[in-house]
C-alpha cells in the first residue's frame, strides 16, 4: 500500500529532526518541533518526552511550556498541566490560550469553581466556542445546576453543532426532570447524526 502524504510528511519530518537532533543535541527548539510533529500525529507519550527534553534546556520559554501544559493535559495529569500552563503565563504566553485547557483541568480534579472562573475567562476571550459552551455545561452540572447546564449545553449547539455527548447530556437532564418526550428527542439526535455521519 502506497504511504499517504501525511506518513510520508511525518516520516520526512522525523528523520529530518532526528537528525538536527544529532548534530546539534543541545538546541531545544528541535526537541520542540518533534514534539509539535508527534502530537499532530498523535504520539503524545513521546510528544510529552520530547517537549520536557526541550524545557530542559530552556526552562522559560513560554511557547514550549505552552506545548508541554497541553500534552500534560492529553496524558491526563491534571496536576501538572494546571502548573505547566501558570509557569507559561509567567514566561509570557497568551493566557487567553490557556483558559479553556484549565478549565478542563479543573473540572477533572473536582475544583468546580476554580473551572467556572477559567471557562468564563475563555468565554470572555471567544464568545462563539461551542466548546467552551459545552464545556461551562458540563460545570455546571456537575456543580448540580441543571437549569444553568441545559442553557449552556443548548446555546452550545447554536451554529449547527452536531456534538453526540452534547445531546446526551440534556437527554439525561430531562430523563431526571421526568420530561421524557424531550428526552427521547435528543436521543433521536443522536441517532440521526451517527447515521448520516457514520460516527
Amino acid at each position: 500500500e502506497a504511504p499517504t502524504i501525511d506518513n510520508e510528511f511525518y516520516n520526512i519530518a522525523l528523520a529530518h529532526l532526528n537528525n538536527s537532533i544529532e548534530n546539534y543535541p543541545n538546541n531545544p527548539d528541535n526537541y520542540y518541533k518533534k514534539a509539535l510533529v508527534l502530537e499532530t500525529f498523535g504520539n503524545y507519550e513521546m510528544a510529552l518526552l520530547e517537549a520536557k527534553r526541550a524545557t530542559t534546556l530552556k526552562a522559560n520559554d513560554a511557547d514550549y511550556l505552552y506545548l508541554l501544559a497541553k500534552l500534560y493535559a492529553l496524558d491526563n495529569n491534571p496536576n501538572l498541566a494546571i502548573a505547566t500552563a501558570q509557569d507559561a503565563i509567567k514566561a509570557g504566553a497568551s493566557e487567553s490560550m490557556l483558559y479553556g485547557l484549565m478549565a478542563d483541568m479543573y473540572y477533572v480534579s473536582d475544583s468546580l469553581q476554580l473551572a467556572l472562573d477559567y471557562i468564563e475567562k475563555a468565554l470572555d476571550e471567544n464568545k462563539e466556542s461551542q466548546t467552551y459552551r459545552y464545556t461551562k455545561g458540563k460545570i455546571h452540572l456537575a456543580m448540580g445546576d441543571t437549569v444553568m447546564a441545559e442553557r449552556e449545553l443548548l446555546r452550545s449547539l447554536e451554529g449547527g453543532g452536531e456534538n453526540k455527548e452534547t445531546y446526551l447530556v440534556l437527554s439525561d437532564i430531562n430523563m431526571a426532570k421526568r420530561r421524557y418526550e424531550l428526552a427521547g428527542r435528543y436521543l433521536n439526535e443522536i441517532l440521526e447524526t451517527t447515521y448520516v455521519t457514520g460516527v
